[in-house]
Order: structure tokens, then C-alpha cells, then sequence
């Protein structure tokens, strides 16, 4: 169908549809189950029923259209209304389908846990970034656990980082090595949180120029 292998059609974890004058010919049972339909309901819905106003979806057409005629694909985030009517973002990567003009494929990530967490921040970036306690937080989902979301002016100033530079870097970055990897020491916090719910405890971390020193961390 579509060129597509049927390994990539019956994927369990990467929602993928198949778009044609602005409905949706095809969707696989992860891309319907992402958004909340059963199998087949989302075939031959139009896109702008995704879209909770015309400014927004004319506005992803737009940009949707630069990036396709430069020769690219499109990748970026989305808000999106499920069928219970309730809305989340979705990061998209959007191409056109090989052999198939006027068809475009797009695969889906549901980013709404993490984009949450960003709005929340932004919130309270006058709190976070006047304290004086070392702040980062990072994601929890499995397909980017570890990755640094947020850090506060002190911890940047600690470890010697620019404003919004450890953003999208592993938290391991800022640990240093001791008998254990710093992605080891990463790992074995992890695991007492999925536990317990929290840990603290010293680490050996390691500031942007090397230099390492001893911090109380609270996760």
C-alpha cells in the first residue's frame, strides 16, 4: 500500500498516516489508538478536523508548504484535538510520499506530557531563575528520558553553561566519572526514582571546563 512495507504499515510504535487533499487515505492502528479512534474512524476525516481553528491550520499549511518546496521535510510541533475533543501536541516529520504525488506521509509523537512541563516552567521562570538552589529538569518518557528541559540561571552559572545550553543534552553531561560512568550514575538515579518516587544523595559532577566538585542532589 503506498509503497509502504508491511512491517511499516503494521508498526506498533510509530503512528503514521498518509494524507491526499487534505484528508487522511490511510492511518495505521498506532496512529488511531495516539489519537484516540478506533480502527478505520480516522480514514477519510479531513485534517482541519485535527485543527481547533482555521488561523491554525492555515498557518501549519504555510509553513508546511515552505518546507516541502525548499526540498525538506517538515518536522515540528503541533497542537492537535483528539476524538474526545481534548487537545495535545504532537511533533510531526512530514514528507511527500515517494511515488505518489500530491500525497504526503507524516509520522506522530505525542509531546504533550513534555510540552506541559515547558509551559509550567515558563510560569514559573520568574521563581526558578531568582533561586539560589541548583534547578534542572528533565524528561521522564521513555523515548527521551534523561534529556535536560530546563535549567536555572544558578545551575548554569555553576557549571559554567551559557543561558539555554544544556537544554537537549543528556543530564549525564553535568556528572562526572568516578568507579561508575557518568551515564551509569545517571541510570542508577533513575532506577531508585521508577522505586521510590525520589532520591538524593552526593554526586560527583563535572563543570562545562572540566573541573569537577561534590553536590547534594535531590531528584
Amino acid at each position: 500500500l503506498f509503497g509502504l512495507s508491511g512491517a511499516i504499515q503494521n508498526c506498533d510504535f510509530l503512528a503514521l498516516a498518509v494524507v491526499e487533499n487534505h484528508r487522511i487515505v490511510w492511518a495505521n492502528a498506532a496512529l488511531h489508538r495516539l489519537f484516540g479512534y478506533d480502527p478505520g474512524e480516522l480514514i477519510g476525516r479531513e485534517t482541519r478536523s485535527m485543527f481547533g481553528d482555521d488561523a491554525s491550520y492555515e498557518d501549519f499549511g504555510l509553513r508546511l508548504g515552505a518546507a516541502l518546496s525548499s526540498g525538506q521535510r517538515y518536522l515540528g510541533e503541533i497542537r492537535q484535538r483528539r476524538k474526545d475533543g481534548s487537545f495535545g501536541w504532537f511533533e510531526f516529520s512530514i514528507s511527500r510520499l515517494d511515488g505518489h504525488p500530491g500525497m504526503f506521509i507524516g509520522a506522530a509523537v505525542d509531546r504533550s506530557s513534555q510540552r506541559q512541563v515547558v509551559d509550567q516552567l515558563s510560569a514559573e521562570a520568574g521563581i526558578l531563575s531568582g533561586m539560589r538552589d541548583c534547578v534542572v529538569v528533565t524528561s521522564r518518557d521513555p523515548d527521551s528520558e534523561g534529556l535536560i528541559f530546563y535549567a536555572n540561571a544558578a545551575l548554569e552559572a555553576a557549571f559554567g553553561y551559557a543561558p539555554g545550553e544544556l537544554v537537549g543534552q543528556h543530564v549525564s553531561t553535568i556528572n562526572a566519572a568516578t568507579e561508575c560512568s557518568p551515564a551509569a550514575v545517571a541510570a542508577k538515579i533513575v532506577d531508585q526514582l521508577k522505586d521510590k518516587g525520589e532520591w538524593q544523595g552526593e554526586v560527583f559532577c563535572r563543570r562545562k571546563d572540566d573541573s569537577c566538585f561534590w553536590n547534594h542532589v535531590k531528584v
